[in-house]
């Protein structure tokens, strides 16, 4: 019955947090028409999430557990506290807090009581601040829910907060997954998620995005958010060079009549082998006499990381000059981004590997090739 009432109060909360916000000054006809029915579309889910809640309460009652009623009512006031942390925009969706310069890490409490708290020393930091939402949102949820089991079968107190913290840390883990997994779907990324609320703490010029947002001169869009150094470099180097690898490597094994799905990790090897390789010239390309590529990984991250640098490769957009990376090649050797591409060879050097463990004829010559290009921090 614990799961039931769980399942029940997370999809009540997902009907009231469903909710359209309806603009006011809506003159024109269809507009009108469309705001009736989004009216009667919020009056129907705010019914159905309350008709939940009415469940959820006399299933409760039925159980005859004090105890229990306290722990599911502390899930509610923490769903309910979630929705009040920090800026929204017009439609009252929820908006990442400013990062803090301090970038100071705080101890979230482990579990959070009936009293009323305050959680704006939270904010700011993208860890903590991210936690905090995911906890009250859904992780507090589920971990109450696996102590009230534990409750029920008169388990002792130590107990219980073991159930609740496995619940709890279950949860957090499933949210991050699915926030990463965003990035790369159909899925619209939510701007209080972790990828976001990182990419903001490393970036803080990238808040006046949301400050736009803030302030209703435009909505959130993800569009932007999506192109970022890794993605473009990633997109660039398959499709001018990994991509023919693994096409190669996967013709091989199509003539050599292998199934489908070996003919893919033969692509996958191929391209992820080229990528690690195309990533290593690109570090070495700093320290040579070659001439450092405007979109190389180095300078991708960089400019990401210093956006005001883009002013170089602006005049030579506009004809103003030609890119000269004398200039460049000194801020480039003292910038943290060697140290992104370095991450970037060894995650495409360590797929390349792992894919290898799959084939059995020259694995161990090829092995020695990913380790001789790896780079070192």
């Amino acid at each position: 019955m614990v799961g039931e009432i769980t399942e029940m109060l997370k999809t009540s909360n997902l009907l009231h947090r469903s909710l359209i916000t309806i603009d006011d000054n809506t003159k024109d006809v269809p507009n009108m028409r469309f705001a009736t029915c989004v009216q009667f579309g919020n009056k129907v889910a705010l019914l159905c999430g309350d008709y939940l809640l009415s469940n959820i309460y006399q299933q409760l009652a039925s159980i005859k557990d004090q105890d229990l009623n306290d722990l599911i009512s502390s899930a509610v006031r923490d769903l309910a506290e979630s929705e009040f942390i920090g800026v929204r925009d017009k439609n009252n969706k929820p908006l990442p807090s400013k990062p803090t310069q301090e970038n100071t890490e705080f101890e979230i409490p482990a579990e959070f009581g009936i009293r009323p708290s305050s959680f704006t020393h939270f904010l700011g930091n993208a860890k903590t601040e991210w936690i905090l939402r995911s906890t009250l949102s859904g992780a507090s949820l589920l971990g109450k829910a696996c102590k009230g089991v534990l409750l029920l079968a008169g388990h002792d107190k130590d107990f219980q907060m073991k159930g609740f913290l496995l619940g709890k840390y279950l949860a957090l883990s499933l949210e991050a997954a699915r926030d990463y997994t965003s990035v790369f779907s159909d899925r619209k990324i939510s701007p209080i998620s972790a990828p976001m609320l990182f990419h903001l703490q490393r970036y803080p010029t990238s808040y006046s995005t949301i400050e736009r947002v803030i302030n209703n001169e435009s909505n959130f869009d993800d569009s932007d958010i999506r192109r970022n150094a890794k993605t473009e470099w990633i997109l660039r180097s398959t499709l001018s060079g990994a991509s023919l690898l693994g096409k190669a490597c996967k013709g091989v094994l199509l003539l050599a009549g292998h199934d489908e799905d070996f003919q893919m990790k033969g692509f996958l090897l191929g391209k992820y082998l080229a990528l690690s390789l195309e990533a290593a010239r690109d570090y070495t390309s700093v320290f040579s006499d070659r001439k450092i590529s405007p979109i190389s990984a180095p300078m991708l991250f960089h400019l990401q990381r210093y956006p005001t640098f883009y002013s170089t490769i602006e005049r030579v957009i506009n004809n103003e000059s030609n890119f000269d990376d004398s200039d460049i090649r000194s801020k480039l050797q003292k910038s943290v981004a060697l140290s992104d591409t370095i991450s970037l060879q060894n995650e495409f050097s360590e797929k390349t590997l792992s894919i290898l463990e799959h084939f059995r004829d020259a694995k161990i010559a090829l092995r020695n090739i990913i380790h001789s290009i790896k780079l070192e921090v």
